[in-house]
């Protein structure tokens, strides 16, 4: 096994050859020096360990030691709250102290089925009214927002944030539309769709998300609110030409585009702004013409190549780029059913004067 250390917490995580991982923590206590900053921490009992965790659930241990064994130590009342199915902090400045504890809330309501209790719901929407996620680092945030997503429920997590006004707080403009709903849920199908497609192209799935959150956002508001999430630069570029594109695209598949038109465009753009695309129009026939692009088109090369062009007596230059896209565009479109037709296009194109 290999094990990565992070002295400043006093925390390791655990890599097992199979792939498997676990965190191991040393019982501390922890100090925030300020609101959103993260925590100063020292050794200290198991009983101090507990009562710096941010819900009651999770504030329980069980013992590992023989003599001890399955020993439920539970000094918040986790489990009893557990069982009514409350999602209850510790302190009353619980969120304020560490704004991130109010995404991991909704991923805990999420995945077992909490709601707020109502103590933890007025703390809530006083940091809120705080404007509590201002005090966040955009790498503090963007780490707590990307979890939700890797949830079993993404969706449901969103629907209790939004209830909750913790989706205004995040970003004003973000659109909840129903109609936004039913592009959301669409987006579990996608995701496994395309995988199967297959595309050599990396994808973070969390972008389509936000993406469709971010609706038709105009370009400037787009790029302030790409700044917030302090993203490296392609999904910083997602995200802050996101809207824009995706609309370019939906007016494409939703249209009967030709092969070439749908090949020159998704082989330009990123994968987040197709999916985006897809998930709101909602259309089987865009979605096949998609696959067929993944699956079939994008593999489509021209039959002819720059020795072909030298050998048909055409002089070398940036022409031969734009004879060969015009080939590939028509055996793309069905025009050339063979290579001897291709050969014959890319010499009568050789011989005219203007460009393709």
């Amino acid at each position: 096994a290999q094990v990565q250390w992070h002295p400043p917490f006093l925390t390791a995580k655990v890599l097992l050859p199979d792939g498997r991982a676990f965190d191991c923590a040393t019982a501390r206590r922890e100090v925030y020096p300020r609101p959103g900053a993260l925590p100063q921490v020292e050794p200290a009992d198991a009983l101090s360990d507990l009562s710096r965790r941010d819900f009651t659930v999770n504030a329980m241990a069980i013992a590992l030691h023989p003599r001890e064994w399955g020993e439920l130590l539970d000094p918040h009342g986790g489990r009893e709250d557990l069982e009514r199915g409350d999602l209850r902090i510790l302190h009353q400045r619980s969120f304020v102290e560490d704004p991130t504890r109010i995404l991991r809330g909704v991923r805990l309501g999420a995945r077992l089925g909490l709601g707020w209790e109502p103590g933890t719901a007025q703390a809530l929407q006083e940091a809120l009214r705080s404007n509590a996620f201002d005090t966040l680092s955009g790498a503090r945030l963007r780490e707590e927002w990307e979890r939700l997503f890797r949830e079993p429920n993404p969706l449901r997590a969103l629907e209790m944030a939004a209830e909750w006004g913790i989706l205004q707080a995040l970003e004003p403009l973000w659109d909840w539309r129903p109609a936004t709903r039913r592009s959301l849920e669409r987006v579990p199908g996608l995701l496994r769709r395309w995988e199967e497609w297959g595309s050599p192209r990396p994808l973070l799935p969390w972008l389509v998300w936000h993406l469709l959150l971010m609706g038709e956002m105009a370009d400037e508001e787009a790029r302030r609110h790409a700044a917030r999430w302090d993203l490296p630069r392609r999904p910083h570029r997602v995200l802050a030409e996101g809207p824009r594109r995706v609309q370019e695209l939906e007016a494409l598949l939703r249209s009967s585009a030709r092969p070439s038109e749908v090949v020159f465009a998704l082989e330009k753009v990123e994968p987040e702004w197709i999916l985006a695309a897809l998930a709101r129009l909602g259309l089987p026939s865009a979605e096949a013409q998609v696959e067929r692009f993944q699956r079939e088109w994008r593999h489509v090369r021209p039959w002819v190549g720059g020795d072909d062009l030298l050998r048909l007596g055409l002089e070398p230059g940036p022409r031969f780029q734009e004879i060969l896209r015009e080939v590939r565009r028509a055996q793309l479109d069905g025009e050339l059913p063979h290579r001897q037709a291709a050969l014959e296009y890319a010499l009568r194109l050789g011989k005219e004067e203007t460009p393709c």
